[in-house]
């Protein structure tokens, strides 16, 4: 896999299929991704806020270490997509009504994202935060939120079926019943 970086990366968007590629420390920020397909790439200490993602392919792509703001996954073009998230900040990214069976966001910031009629079943939450991320028709079920923490999830309107989370999280379960624990 080739490394690429700020310097030399505007030659490789020239193409329609970007595969293969290690893209560190760059800022994408703004930048447009319409239209491309990135295949077996990994996103390395990026910022990728606010990047235009309409009709796009992730396919066996890797966030790492990365900040992604404002991106709309709704616009992928979703039956070529596969992509994971690791150690990533995400603020205000939306994935309603996706697909996203096995996908990951290990040790993630998940701040304000949306995740309303997603299918997440087997994902991966270990150790994200979630802080004032929106489940709302969700089928999480398999889903692992083992360590994950600041989750709101309604039971009643969210498919939790064998939902994995740890003795010491499952509180914030309760959270969106206010009620008083002592």
């Amino acid at each position: 896999m080739q490394k690429i970086t700020e310097e030399n990366y505007q030659e490789i968007f020239k193409s329609e299929e970007i595969i293969g590629y290690h893209f560190t420390w760059i800022n994408f920020t703004g930048r447009s991704f319409s239209r491309k397909n990135f295949i077996d790439c990994v996103f390395d200490k990026c910022n990728l806020s606010n990047v235009d993602i309409d009709y796009t392919t992730f396919n066996d792509v890797e966030f790492k270490n990365s900040k992604l703001v404002g991106m709309n996954f709704t616009q992928l073009r979703m039956k070529l997509s596969n992509f994971n998230f690791h150690d990533c900040n995400l603020v205000m990214c939306y994935f309603n009504e996706l697909s996203l069976k096995w996908i990951s966001f290990e040790d993630c910031e998940l701040f304000e994202c949306n995740f309303t009629k997603t299918y997440l079943a087997k994902a991966n939450f270990m150790y994200a935060n979630l802080e004032k991320t929106i489940f709302a028709g969700t089928n999480l079920e398999s889903a692992n939120f083992e360590w994950a923490s600041n989750f709101t999830i309604n039971p009643k309107i969210n498919n939790l079926e064998k939902t994995i989370f740890s003795r010491d999280n499952v509180f914030w379960l309760l959270s969106y019943l206010d009620i008083i624990i002592k």
